[in-house]
């Protein structure tokens, strides 16, 4: 087995601080919650900037890819309002979103501190841990207005993220399913585990240098790596 499968090689001892994404990383993808934001970005972008839907689409998708989110592009260039933007692309329906409890067992196991990290809004996110029954799981959540509306992948998130928390970086973890947004986290000093899925899975060559450890399952992985315990 290749060793950056191994997560009984992580030394537990040395971790004292849990970082999760939460789109596509504490819920399975096949759910499409972010899909449903995609098309009210793209639907956002047409009305506001009098657009056709594939012009709109386009301008996203070069947004995402030149700065890791959207919204940055969109207040560089067309000085739009970021909380109107989050307040118009996250109103949507989380019924999809069930309870995890197996999730929720596994964390509890994990010592130290849990920080949900997310480009996304608390309330949001909040909205998400409820459906998954995990409120109680984290000991707090750094969004994107903590971030100063700087998202990952930027390297100045994540110096605020652990300033924030004051954290150690070597004494961190991050769980993502955007092996880009590992980037950084492995260079400051944390280790890293890509969470991926069928659209990401093709990205680890590019990548692989920043990931310590690949699953499919994030549960499943926090279940063997606790086992022990």
């Amino acid at each position: 087995m290749n060793q950056k499968n191994k997560n009984s090689s992580l030394n537990l001892n040395k971790i004292n601080s849990w970082i999760f994404d939460l789109d596509n990383t504490l819920y399975h993808p096949s759910l499409k919650i972010f899909e449903e934001i995609d098309s009210r970005m793209q639907k956002f972008i047409s009305l506001r900037l009098g657009i056709s839907l594939k012009k709109a689409w386009t301008l996203q998708k070069e947004y995402f890819r030149k700065y890791g989110a959207t919204l940055k592009g969109l207040m560089k260039f067309h000085q739009i309002d970021p909380k109107q933007f989050l307040n118009y692309v996250q109103k949507i329906d989380l019924e999809k979103i069930k309870v995890n409890p197996e999730l929720k067992s596994a964390l509890a196991k994990l010592n130290g501190t849990k920080i949900v990290y997310t480009n996304s809004t608390k309330n949001y996110a909040n909205r998400i841990l409820k459906r998954l029954g995990l409120k109680k799981s984290f000991d707090g959540i750094f969004d994107i207005i903590d971030a100063n509306y700087i998202p990952k992948p930027s390297y100045r998130s994540y110096k605020m993220l652990l300033k924030n928390f004051n954290l150690i970086p070597e004494e961190s973890i991050i769980f993502e399913d955007l092996p880009q947004n590992l980037v950084p986290a492995s260079k400051l000093g944390m280790r890293t585990v890509w969470v991926k899925n069928e659209e990401t899975q093709n990205l680890r060559n590019n990548y692989a240098l920043s990931v310590n450890f690949t699953t499919k399952n994030l549960t499943e992985w926090i279940q063997k790596l606790t086992r022990k315990l």
